[in-house]
């Protein structure tokens, strides 16, 4: 059983485009699992994130962790690799030395 607040969830203020540019997803930053309608570009690069109106739990109305979401798969200083703390400096290692330790 989710404990969300939906009072505190806010219906989107945007505009929707057209459906082509859409993926359906769950958001997954709390224990709600709203539902979400991700816009991407042609190059799978995520424009925008809304509620999905046609979701029963929030009814299009989501909270701002899942607009946020998208800076933090964009931002320019997101770890996108393995590193190690040597001597106080973080180092990039191989995929293969992280699973190994």
């Amino acid at each position: 059983m989710a404990y969300v607040r939906t009072q505190g969830l806010h219906k989107n203020s945007t505009y929707i485009p057209k459906k082509d540019t859409f993926h359906n997803s769950i958001c997954s930053l709390c224990n709600g699992g709203c539902g979400l309608r991700v816009q991407v570009d042609y190059n799978g690069r995520v424009q925008a994130i809304y509620g999905d109106p046609d979701n029963p739990y929030n009814q299009g109305k989501i909270c701002p962790k899942p607009i946020e979401m998208i800076q933090n798969l964009y931002c320019p200083d997101r770890v996108a690799y393995p590193m190690k703390k040597i001597n106080g400096q973080f180092v990039r290692i191989s995929w293969e030395e992280a699973i190994e330790k």
